[in-house]
């Protein structure tokens, strides 16, 4: 399902991952999304156990937000250099 909505999500300057990179092309902000979708989905079923589960969840959820923050940026970047701007 998450593929679903990401990948319907076009290029722009209000949702999604707003890098320069993605921004100029179709096929990094395709599979930045796809990346992105599937870290956001897994990262928040961690991040809800986490928050069943310990008492004090911060140690759990601040790395999985800077990864799922900073993992998409860093994939579409590598992305944009490998395929360019197409």
């Amino acid at each position: 399902m998450d593929d679903a909505i990401q990948i319907n999500i076009r290029p722009n300057y209000f949702v999604g991952i707003k890098v320069p990179w993605t921004l100029n092309s179709d096929a990094v902000w395709i599979r930045t999304h796809k990346l992105a979708g599937k870290l956001w989905f897994w990262g928040g079923l961690i991040g809800i156990a986490a928050l069943l589960v310990f008492k004090n969840p911060t140690m759990v959820l601040v790395p999985i937000l800077i990864i799922i923050t900073i993992v998409p940026v860093v994939f579409s970047y590598i992305i944009y250099q490998k395929i360019g701007n197409q």
